[in-house]
């Protein structure tokens, strides 16, 4: 197709940028204060376990399957661009919902 080659390294970079961000402030919600190293490693390790459940369910060759592109185009990002993303976009969401200083002084802390 036509759009099938545009922006695709900078396109995986930028995705796992802002999934950096979302995880980022889930786990400030969920977690509250977590360590911020489980966050970076958060969105490695669920697109580690998804790329490798594509790899184990398809059904012919892998390598031939990547040169086609005939796969989902989540699982062509390498795991470089995911990390660095996820180490841009975990500090920024941190910091989107750090909270306020008047939340600290209702919540006690």
């Amino acid at each position: 197709s036509l759009h099938a080659d545009r922006g695709g390294p900078m396109r995986a970079k930028s995705t796992a940028f802002l999934g950096g961000i979302i995880t980022a402030m889930l786990g400030r919600r969920l977690v509250g204060a977590s360590q911020p190293i489980l966050l970076v490693a958060a969105p490695v390790l669920a697109i580690g376990l998804a790329q490798l459940w594509t790899a184990i369910s398809s059904q012919g060759a892998l390598d031939l399957a990547v040169a086609q592109r005939t796969l989902p185009g989540w699982s062509l990002a390498m795991p470089i661009d995911i990390a660095a993303g996820a180490m841009l976009g975990v500090p920024i969401g941190l910091g989107w919902t750090k909270p306020t200083e008047d939340e600290d002084i209702l919540s006690g802390d």
